[in-house]
């Protein structure tokens, strides 16, 4: 059986779930609850792509039509999946200083830098455990540096390294900010965001730094949804026919341009699913609990992936694929629940 199931399972869920609204919008289509759900999309998504390595490395390989369907749906599968996650905790943060203030962009340091910080180095010392049970090989350097992000230890790592990198962006740019005129400070964190992947792209390959913007576009659509929502709704289908081009055209762009194109990309995907969502709710219980337990997810995933696939040097991955990968995810789904146990607030 093809690892095409999951895929198959994903879009079954999702869209059995959708409900058009025929006239209007979709009042709360940036809720918590909606968000949420859009969220538990992709960290599905994320997973069956975090998997997929580890039974090919373990020689696995898809055959067939479902082979080359998988082929095709996997190598499209690629960083706009976590567009959303950035998109969505951007126009979070910006809701949140809007509401409360610069009361609130003080206590970003403590609330979002150091909490994610702490839970996530929690995570590197599980990891490390798992690589030393395993007698992978590690270096001291390698595991200092992996408490940051920077590094790895058989985690994922780069996308935590850059939300707290655009969290830091956001503290800089609005500390001072003593109005709610937010132009100036909009325009400090585009020109941080701009400098912060630039600096990347000398040290980083380009998957760590090609969505930041959409962070940016979540804080930009924030400030500015009353005016874009006006104009949106009054020419709703030929916006998103134009934005359906525009991401095509970028698409057959090579990415390059330090990661500016495929920028571009993303944050035309998130208008896309952000307008998607203005027309199409989304109602579905398993996909919200995922995008609320957003988090465990996504740091925990690859823990029984990396247990599972040195049984038997990979020969459980290799020789059962689905069964490798819907084991990964019944203990990811335990670990979650777990997880409320072990995280901290600071």
């Amino acid at each position: 059986m093809s690892l095409l199931i999951f895929y198959f399972v994903l879009a079954l869920l999702t869209v059995s779930s959708v409900k058009y609204t025929k006239s209007g919008f979709v009042n709360n289509y940036l809720s918590i609850d909606t968000t949420n759900t859009i969220k538990g999309i992709f960290i599905i998504l994320v997973f069956i792509k975090h998997a997929t390595p580890y039974v090919i490395n373990a020689g696995w390989q898809p055959e067939g039509v479902a082979g080359e369907i998988f082929h095709f749906v996997n190598n499209n599968v690629g960083q706009w999946i976590v567009a959303m996650f950035l998109f969505y905790s951007g126009y979070g943060i910006m809701e949140s200083i809007k509401r409360k203030g610069s009361a609130y962009v003080r206590q970003i340091p403590r609330k979002r830098i150091l909490q994610v910080l702490v839970n996530f180095d929690i995570a590197v010392i599980v990891f490390v455990i798992v690589d030393l049970l395993l007698k992978k090989p590690l270096t001291l350097k390698q595991c200092l540096l992996s408490f940051t992000g920077w590094e790895s230890v058989g985690n994922s790592n780069w996308y935590i390294f850059i939300i707290l990198l655009m969290y830091l962006t956001t503290f800089l740019a609005f500390y001072k900010n003593k109005s709610d005129d937010f132009r100036k400070p909009i325009l400090f964190s585009i020109v941080l965001t701009l400098v912060f992947c630039l600096g990347l792209s000398y040290l980083k390959a380009e998957y760590w730094y090609n969505t930041m913007f959409c962070y940016t576009a979540g804080l930009v659509f924030s400030v500015y949804r009353d005016k874009i929502e006006v104009f949106v709704k009054e020419h709703y289908w030929i916006i998103l026919a134009i934005s359906l081009v525009i991401l095509l055209i970028i698409d057959r762009i090579p990415y390059s341009a330090k990661g500016l194109v495929y920028n571009a990309f993303a944050v035309i995907f998130c208008s896309i699913v952000v307008l998607f969502t203005m027309k199409f709710k989304i109602n579905n219980q398993m996909l919200l609990w995922c995008g609320k337990n957003l988090f465990p997810l996504y740091i925990y995933q690859r823990v029984p992936m990396i247990i599972l696939s040195s049984i038997n040097d990979g020969a459980f991955a290799a020789g059962y694929p689905v069964l490798f990968t819907g084991s990964c995810l019944l203990i990811t789904v335990l670990m979650t629940l777990g997880y409320r146990y072990i995280a901290v607030k600071v």
